[in-house]
């Protein structure tokens, strides 16, 4: 402990401490008479004065060591707010033109809280001093509230204090929130006049921080280059009818704890990292060629445009880390774009790729209502999972292609159109069950794609299995491709609720335009056959059929060979089974 001693008398005490150690307070002087403010540092403490009253008495001090108080009667509590700063006291002034003030904090940005009468006779209003004005704090009081005394302030803005409420003396915190009122700047600039703090205007060296819920929507067009880092509650960004607002993300970081909304004529734009949920209600994403934009930390709902439109050279790049809607009225539209939706895309509005090359990777599922239309000279690469459920469509335009390294289920209902080409490089599916699969262009099951078929009766699967669960669940994938049908990859044949086929079973499960190629391999282990049957694939490729047949028996002459050969021929079934099938 250490004794700070007085300025003369007997008697001090303190009142505040900045991070330098800079201690404030009042102390008795020489001779007893006076109370006055006083500084202490580097070991020694000094005089403020008293602005030629009797008594003076520091409340508060910030880093850069402005200090703060109220000279006049300390008894009364009222006095005249002061500001020290530079070696010199100001008077703060009040609310009235014959009220009292006292000052009882500051912050580092030099904004200053306390109170003030309106009148001689009227009690206390809590005040905020910035920039060489004073303002009423109960301008921003709730109805039953009247705020009387503010006792501090943070580097955010916010005010904690007491007041009535309802008749009852209570405490507050209020949150001075920033809007963004004038045209273009910068997000950063301390300097700048553009935030609006509350509609109390312009409070010097105060940028949006983690409390506030920011709004950017000024009288008229504005782009606004984001932050270096900053972290808000919420923000809102909105444009005035025929007006275009643009927050550019500037290589920064802006994050919110809340979310983020585009609204009206907003646009979100530029390389860098928006953190945090993100809404696109009428707004539009824009991502330029060269630019990387990241939405990560949150949902992203977009309910209007996201555009991703890059060039050959430079293409644009969005990645989304979170989860991932397009609801019904949305549309992003790619153009020699990377996007990435590593928590996944659910697809209820439209995906558009037009020329060049776009690659899409994270699982897609597109929902009734939805479309992924890939248009003429474009070459779009999907890399992940591809579900395309009933009422949705898959459309390749002529002239356009499609590539697949994922896993791809076509649901009874959904549409493949388009005269375009689609590869399929990761596994093809007629949905989760038996089901039609149509396809109005070209398809090429790819080497390493194993096409799934499922059987689970003798009725090739109408439009109707997708309403009809017991027509469904008594058929098999029946799969039709208008243009050309390149075979390749593996057949994979599986059973449907335990269906066994028998001798004479037909399966037509493929019809085509014109085809080419075979599969290499058919994987017919999941396929349930009755005892003495076997599987044939003889019209597999001329009318896209496959037959149960009887087992061949052997002649009776062929007996003792085949028996003298059980043994071999026993491992080399175990070995085909452990190695797998022969092409």
């Amino acid at each position: 402990m250490r004794d700070l001693g007085t300025l003369g008398g007997g008697f001090s005490f303190a009142t505040g401490i900045n991070a330098s150690g800079q201690v404030v307070g009042a102390s008795l002087t020489t001779g007893g008479s006076a109370m006055h403010a006083f500084l202490y540092g580097n070991g020694s403490m000094h005089d403020l004065g008293s602005l030629g009253e009797g008594n003076s008495f520091a409340t508060g001090i910030n880093a850069s060591g402005q200090v703060v108080g109220f000279v006049g009667e300390y008894g009364a509590g009222r006095g005249q707010a002061f500001l020290y700063s530079n070696g010199s006291m100001s008077d703060l002034g009040n609310l009235g033109q014959s009220g009292s003030s006292v000052a009882r904090a500051i912050n580092g940005s030099g904004q200053i809280v306390g109170s003030s009468a309106v009148t001689a006779e009227s009690g206390g209003h809590a005040a905020l001093w910035s920039g060489g004005a004073i303002h009423d704090l109960n301008s921003l009081a709730p109805t039953g509230w009247v705020y009387e005394e503010a006792e501090a302030i943070n580097r955010h803005g916010q005010i904690v204090g007491t007041g009535s409420h309802n008749g009852t003396t209570e405490s507050f915190l209020l949150t001075l929130h920033p809007d963004w009122q004038g045209g273009d700047g910068n997000w950063d600039d301390e300097t700048n006049s553009h935030w609006n703090y509350a509609g109390l205007g312009v409070l010097a060296g105060l940028n949006p921080g983690a409390p506030h819920d920011v709004l950017i929507r000024p009288t008229g067009s504005a782009t606004i280059d984001g932050s270096t880092s900053a972290t808000v509650h919420s923000l809102v960004i909105a444009g005035r009818a025929g007006q275009v607002v643009t927050l550019n993300l500037n290589n920064g970081t802006t994050a919110t704890t809340n979310g983020t909304f585009l609204v009206d004529n907003a646009v979100l734009t530029g390389s860098g990292r928006l953190a945090g949920d993100l809404t696109n209600q009428h707004g539009t994403i824009k991502v330029a060629g060269g630019q990387s934009m990241q939405i990560t930390g949150g949902l992203l709902r977009n309910e209007a445009k996201i555009s991703v439109i890059g060039t050959s050279a430079n293409p644009a790049n969005l990645e989304v880390s979170s989860t991932a809607t397009n609801q019904a009225t949305g549309q992003i539209n790619l153009q020699n774009a990377n996007v990435s939706f590593s928590g996944g895309l659910t697809n209820a509005g439209r995906i558009n790729a037009a020329f060049g090359n776009s690659n899409i990777a994270g699982n897609v599922t597109v929902t009734s209502g939805g479309k992924i239309i890939l248009s003429t000279n474009s070459t779009t690469t999907f890399y992940d999972t591809v579900d395309v459920r009933s009422g949705a469509e898959l459309r390749v335009s002529s002239g356009a292609s499609a590539v697949f390294f994922g896993m791809v289920r076509q649901h009874t209902g959904s549409v493949f159109g388009g005269a375009g080409s689609k590869a399929y490089e990761g596994g093809f599916s007629i949905g989760g069950s038996p089901g039609l699969g149509l396809d109005s262009g070209n398809v090429s099951l790819g080497g390493d794609n194993a096409y799934l078929e499922e059987i689970g009766g003798l009725t090739a699967c109408t439009a109707s299995c997708d309403t009809d669960v017991a027509l469904m669940n008594h058929s098999y994938d029946k799969y039709i491709v208008n243009g050309k049908l390149s075979f390749g990859g593996t057949l994979q044949l599986t059973s449907w609720q335990g269906y066994v086929a028998k001798a004479g079973d037909r399966f037509d499960i493929f019809d085509w335009g014109s085809s080419e190629g075979q599969f290499a391999a058919i994987d017919a282990s999941g396929l349930q056959l009755a005892a003495g049957t076997r599987l044939d694939a003889s019209q597999l490729y001329t009318t896209g059929t496959l037959l149960v047949t009887t087992a061949p028996v052997p002649e009776p002459e062929s007996y003792a060979l085949l028996l003298a050969g059980l043994g071999v021929a026993g491992l080399l079934v175990g070995r085909r089974r452990q190695g797998g099938h022969r092409d």
